[in-house]
């Protein structure tokens, strides 16, 4: 029997993927971006921009223990200024 395979923590995914995660629309994704319940996407060049699958799972995670959205949003900021330590 294999070992399920773990995404790797720094795993870039594109917009579809985060749809996957939430079942949510782009314009859904989006106005939580805004209203800092997900954290923003990375630039990778050009117009393309992509999110951090370690990140968004985490934000799910909350989501699904029913964290309150202040705790969701402190959580983002939590995440986003981890970027900065760990690229």
């Amino acid at each position: 029997m294999s070992k399920p395979q773990l995404e790797s923590p720094n795993k870039i995914i594109r917009i579809t993927g985060v749809q996957s995660i939430f079942g949510l629309g782009k314009s859904s994704i989006h106005d939580r971006i805004n209203r800092g319940l997900l954290p923003k996407p990375i630039n990778l060049g050009g117009r393309a921009v992509g999110y951090v699958f370690n990140e968004c799972d985490t934000v799910l995670k909350a989501m699904i223990r029913g964290d309150s959205e202040a705790n969701i949003k402190a959580l983002v900021i939590e995440l986003t200024e981890q970027r900065k330590a760990i690229f």
